[in-house]
């Protein structure tokens, strides 16, 4: 199971990428950057335009070029964009809770609505200026915590 897609990770690429390059640049110069598939590249900036994040130029100087400020820019506006909104599960939204046979009796759905929560709150707090950044941008987890602690151990409870 994949949680972020092809397109959203290399969108991500592509906008990082562009952030780091004064003046922009063109599909060809990303793809070839990252050894990608220059027209699943071009298909994802035009995407990318089209859902106002860059913008591109036409011409021999022709390319793209980020209009947003990357601090402005977060991991959930990109996934919503390109995939839809973020959903773990299908109960994780309330108007779709019906999709499930047993939503209404179901002993995990408070607490993989939480985790959906968690997640969801990391992807809105992480904003592409964070991702742009060669040191990292994560807070690291207690790996003790993880293994053998419980929800209410995790940080923020």
């Amino acid at each position: 199971m994949v949680l972020i897609s092809r397109k959203v990770d290399y969108a991500i690429l592509a906008l990082v990428h562009l952030m780091k390059t004064a003046g922009g640049a063109s599909a060809r110069e990303v793809a070839e950057a990252y050894g990608l598939s220059r027209p699943f590249v071009a298909n994802i900036l035009k995407e990318l335009c089209q859902h106002g994040f860059i913008e591109s130029h036409r011409g021999i100087n022709g390319g793209y070029r980020l209009v947003k400020e990357p601090s402005s820019v977060t991991v959930d506006q990109i996934v919503a964009a390109l995939d839809g909104p973020f959903q773990l599960m299908s109960c994780a939204r309330p108007e779709e809770s019906e999709a499930c046979g047993i939503a209404e009796i179901c002993p995990v759905k408070s607490s993989l609505k939480l985790v959906h929560d968690r997640i969801l709150s990391v992807l809105s707090s992480t904003t592409l200026e964070d991702l742009g950044r060669s040191e990292g941008c994560m807070v690291p987890l207690n790996l003790e915590t993880i293994a053998h602690g419980n929800v209410a151990d995790l940080p923020g409870q």
